[in-house]
């Protein structure tokens, strides 16, 4: 498991890496005047990933604190059981 953890690591890092390659090489090809023009569409976009990321994130907390308070209640019911 912690060989897949590495790989994962490592992938995602090669992925951030490769990806500020190209916003370098983009931003030397593309003139920042061209560029400037889009603003306004890229910050909605920026914005609807965001609502999309809280949405996922609230889904991930929302099982995690379930699957917690099973645990939770599993304990008491086995040392009620021990006792």
């Amino acid at each position: 498991m912690p060989v897949l953890g590495f790989a994962l690591l490592l992938g995602v890092a090669v992925a951030a890496m490769a990806a500020a390659g190209a916003v370098y090489v983009l931003a030397g090809i593309i003139p920042a005047d061209s560029r400037g023009r889009h603003n306004d569409v890229l910050g909605f976009v920026y914005a609807e990933i965001g609502v999309i990321y809280a949405v996922v994130l609230a889904m991930v907390v929302v099982g995690v604190w379930d699957m917690h308070s099973r645990e939770h209640a599993n304990t008491y019911t086995e040392t009620n059981a021990l006792l």
